[in-house]
C-alpha cells in the first residue's frame, strides 16, 4: 500500500510530503519532497492564531468566521498544488496512490495535562479531509488527534509509535527518538516496543519569534545571530519558570507525563523584545540554550532506571547549533545548570550505562510527514494507535476520519477538528 504523508508543522516554513510503501510490519520510503510556503499565507495563518490566542474568534463557531473561511481556502488549495508538483516531480500517478495521511494545520490545543476544566478540553486543527480529496481525486485520512481528545487522551504526542516503526527500519532495539520542531517531544523505545513519550516544551518557537520580531526573517539559519550572544543566566531561571504556564498556573516543566504542549502556552515570549543587537543577540542565544536544557531535563521524566546511550534526533531544531550543544553538554556535564536542577541533572547523567551517542538518519526531516503515512495506514488497517502510558487516552481507538472523493460535493463542513472547543455539547 503506497500513501503519501503530508505535514505543515508548527513553524510554518514548508510543506513536507513523503511517499511510503507498507507491506505487512515492513515501512519504505519512496520519494519525499519540502514545498515552501508564500509569505502571505504563512503571515495570514500567523494572523490567524494570533485571532485565536486573543479570542478575537469563537472556536465553537469557528468555521463560520469569513477570515477563517478565506485562510483554509487558501491552505488546503496550497497543499494540494504540493501534492500535484509533488506527484509530478516524481513520475508518479495519482491512481498508484492509496491514500493520503493529512495532519492539517494546528491552530490551537487545549489537552487535559494544561485546560482549567474538562469543558475547556480540545484540539482545534484546520484542514478539510473532504475538500483536499476533491481537488486531489485521492483518499484522504485526517482528523487524527480528536478520537485521542474525544477519549480521555491529550491527543499528543501521536509520533511515539512511529518512532517504535523507524527504529525497525534502523535495526535500533533500546534508543531515545528525540522530535525538536516547535515543540519537542521524545520516546524512549525499549526492547524494540515504545515504553513512553511524551512533548517536552518549546524548541523552536521561542528563538523564531525574536527573529521575527528583530530581524523580520523566518529563523535563524545557520545558528548565525545565535552564536554572537552569551549566555543571560538569569533570563535563563526566568524561562523556566515563566515560559510554560499551564491555565491552572501550573509549570509545564514540573509535571509529569502524560502531557502535551502547544505554542498557546508560550505568551512569555511576548515580554521578549530587545532594542539594540547586544540584547537581541543576547536574548536569542539564551532562549537557543533554553530549548537544549528543556530538552535535557525532560529526560527526569522517564521512568526506567537505565536510559538507552542512543539519542536518534530529528526535526529542524537540532540544525541549530546553540541547542544542539547546550544539549550534549548537559548529558555529559559540560553545561551550565540552575543550581536548582544541579542534582536533577546528576540523576539523569547516572542513569546512562555509557555516554551517549546521536543519530541524525536519512530521512529523519521527514519523520512527522511519514507519520500521517503511518496514521492513515493504521487507519486503513483497523489498529489502534495510542494508549494510556503514551497520551493518557482511556480505551484504545482508531485515529482518523476518511474522506472519498465526490464529484457532487459542493459544500464542505470538515473545516477543523472534531474535537474543536465545544465538541462535550
Amino acid at each position: 500500500m503506497d500513501i503519501i504523508g503530508i505535514m505543515t508543522g508548527n513553524s510554518l516554513d514548508a510543506c513536507d510530503l513523503v511517499l511510503t510503501r507498507f507491506k505487512e510490519n515492513e515501512m519504505k520510503d519512496l520519494a519525499f519532497s519540502s514545498f515552501p510556503v508564500s509569505k502571505n499565507l504563512q503571515k495570514d495563518i500567523l494572523l490567524l492564531k494570533k485571532k485565536i490566542q486573543n479570542k478575537e474568534i469563537i472556536l465553537e463557531s469557528i468555521s463560520y468566521d469569513l477570515f477563517f473561511i478565506e485562510v483554509h481556502r487558501r491552505y488546503i488549495k496550497w497543499i494540494a498544488s504540493c501534492v500535484k508538483k509533488f506527484l509530478k516531480y516524481h513520475s508518479l500517478n495519482p491512481k498508484d496512490i492509496d491514500a493520503i495521511g493529512f495532519h492539517g494545520q494546528t491552530l490551537d490545543h487545549n489537552p487535559p495535562s494544561v485546560a482549567k476544566t474538562p469543558e475547556d478540553v480540545y484540539t482545534l486543527q484546520m484542514g478539510s479531509g473532504d475538500y483536499l480529496s476533491d481537488l486531489t481525486k485521492i483518499l484522504v485520512i485526517s482528523d487524527f488527534r480528536s478520537d485521542d481528545i474525544i477519549n480521555g487522551g491529550e491527543g499528543a504526542p501521536l509520533i511515539p509509535p512511529h518512532n517504535e516503526h523507524f527504529a525497525q527500519m534502523l535495526g535500533l532495539s533500546d534508543c531515545i527518538f528525540y522530535n525538536a520542531g516547535n515543540t519537542s517531544n521524545l520516546a524512549v523505545i525499549q526492547n524494540k516496543k515504545v515504553i513512553q513519550g511524551f512533548d517536552s516544551g518549546p524548541f523552536n518557537e521561542f528563538s523564531d519569534y525574536l527573529v521575527r520580531f528583530y530581524k523580520k526573517e523566518f529563523f535563524d539559519k545557520d545558528s548565525h545571530w545565535g552564536l554572537k550572544g552569551k549566555l543571560d543566566e538569569n533570563l535563563l531561571s526566568l524561562l523556566f519558570q515563566k515560559a510554560a504556564v499551564c491555565a491552572t498556573n501550573q509549570n509545564f516543566f514540573l509535571m509529569r507525563p502524560p502531557k502535551s504542549a502547544d505554542p498557546s502556552l508560550y505568551g512569555f515570549k511576548y515580554s521578549l523584545k530587545p532594542k539594540t543587537d547586544e540584547e537581541f543577540y543576547q536574548m536569542l542565544h539564551t532562549v537557543q540554550y533554553f530549548s537544549g536544557y528543556i530538552a535535557a531535563y525532560s529526560l527526569k521524566y522517564i521512568q526506567q532506571k537505565t536510559l538507552p546511550d542512543m539519542f536518534v534526533l530529528f526535526g529542524g531544531g537540532w540544525k541549530n547549533k546553540v541547542s544542539f550543544q547546550a544539549f550534549c553538554d548537559l548529558l555529559t556535564g559540560k553545561g551550565f545548570e540552575l543550581k536548582e536542577h544541579q542534582k536533577d541533572f546528576e540523576k539523569i547523567r547516572a542513569m546512562f550505562l555509557n555516554e551517549p551517542k546521536f543519530l541524525k538518519p536519512k530521512g529523519a526531516e521527514y519523520m512527522e510527514a511519514r507519520l500521517m503515512a503511518d496514521l492513515a495506514y493504521s487507519f486503513i488497517q483497523k489498529k489502534h494507535w495510542t494508549n494510556s502510558r503514551l497520551t493518557g487516552v482511556k480505551k484504545l481507538v482508531v485515529l482518523g476520519k476518511k474522506s472519498q472523493p465526490d464529484p457532487s460535493r459542493t459544500s464542505y463542513f470538515d473545516l477543523v477538528s472534531r474535537a474543536n472547543k465545544g465538541w462535550q455539547s
